[in-house]
């Protein structure tokens, strides 16, 4: 959710996420650069079955992961 009090705007989305759709991009447009906030809450279930409550938080990044994210580095033998 983005608000900004001063200005009294906001907006708010909900996305879910999966395997086969893993990232969203929201944009939104804003008044002022530091006029607002984010906040964001989740609700994750993991491939075992377990269940995880992210309650709302504020977000101080434009990248938010959530659970258990694991990147893989690729090397590359060509040279550049």
């Amino acid at each position: 959710m983005y608000r900004d009090e001063e200005n009294n705007y906001g907006q708010s989305q909900s996305v879910a996420l999966s395997q086969a759709v893993n990232f969203f991009d929201w944009t939104f447009p804003v008044i002022t650069e530091t006029g607002g906030q984010v906040t964001y809450s989740a609700n994750i279930r993991f491939k075992d079955g377990t269940f995880e409550e992210v309650p709302t938080t504020v977000s101080d990044r434009n990248t938010i992961m959530l659970g258990d994210v694991a990147l893989t580095r690729v090397s590359s033998s060509c040279p550049i």
